[in-house]
């Protein structure tokens, strides 16, 4: 964590001290895909604010390179599901992520219509560092999941507890609207594929009740077989990875000197005239 935070904080000294920089805040909104959102409609019905900043060093008027920091919340709760499988499974979840982005930005605007100078959009590619910490409601106190090992992890013949750190393979669009020479408007959607399925803490099977309360406690088994399931019933579907996406609005300041719009050329034919 704090070797990421010095990377960051590097980058940016480096690159205010560039001519080709901006330096962005936004505001988001995000959610979460797995195995407790089964549709679309459910995904967006639980989404959460968050906040964020961005620098952005131009390397020439075709691809940028993005730093950026989001923090946000994603959360999900059986009972938004539609299916009564879903609903007596009566499992929920919330988390904090502090997002690192790194992204290339491929200016889809200058490559296709450079003559058109009021905005700019970008095909968003990169690779994310995110932490992350499951938590539900237990007798109105909040309780880290990860610690109790609610699919047996820590137990004898399973897996060891999963890290709150993970990383992910991060696409979007991102469009840019230039309101003065210095001052442009954004507004970015960024999806996030991880390589964890524990982002609500539910990825595989049932452990017995009785099981899991005698190894890993009471809480365990009340937080992680609520129906109690016979051992090995299925609970989630562990060959899904998660999501989290997010949607950004925000602005960007450009230092050093002042936006210039990059226009290729046309070539024009040179046409001779008939002689009279």
């Amino acid at each position: 964590m704090r070797f990421l935070i010095f990377v960051f904080f590097s980058f940016f000294v480096n690159s205010l001290f560039t001519q080709k920089t901006n330096l962005g805040f936004h505001l988001s909104s995000s959610n979460y895909s797995g195995d407790i959102t089964p549709s679309g409609w459910s995904i967006l019905k639980q989404t959460s604010p968050g906040i964020g900043l961005n620098i952005t060093y131009e390397i020439d008027p075709y691809f940028s390179l993005r730093l950026g920091y989001e923090f946000l919340k994603i959360y999900a709760n059986d009972k938004e599901g539609k299916e009564e499988w879903q609903k007596s499974r009566n499992l929920n979840f919330s988390s904090l992520i502090n997002s690192f982005d790194l992204s290339g930005m491929i200016n889809l605007k200058n490559l296709l219509v450079p003559n058109f100078e009021t905005f700019n959009v970008f095909a968003v590619g990169g690779y994310t560092l995110f932490t992350y910490n499951p938590t539900s409601w237990y007798n109105q106190k909040k309780i880290e999941l990860r610690n109790l090992g609610t699919e047996g992890q820590g137990m004898t013949g399973y897996k060891n507890k999963y890290s709150t750190w993970s990383s992910a393979l991060n696409f979007g669009l991102n469009v840019q609207v230039f309101l003065t020479k210095r001052f442009s408007f954004e507004t970015q959607f960024l999806f996030r594929k991880t390589n964890t399925d524990y982002l609500d803490d539910l990825s595989s099977n049932y452990v017995d009740y009785n099981i899991l309360a005698q190894q890993n406690g009471s809480l365990a088994a009340e937080l992680g077989n609520k129906i109690k399931a016979p051992q090995g019933a299925q609970r989630g579907n562990p060959g899904d990875k998660d999501w989290f996406q997010s949607w950004s609005f925000g602005i960007q300041y450009r230092f050093g000197s002042i936006y210039k719009i990059h226009i290729i050329p046309a070539k024009r034919k040179i046409v001779n005239c008939p002689k009279i």
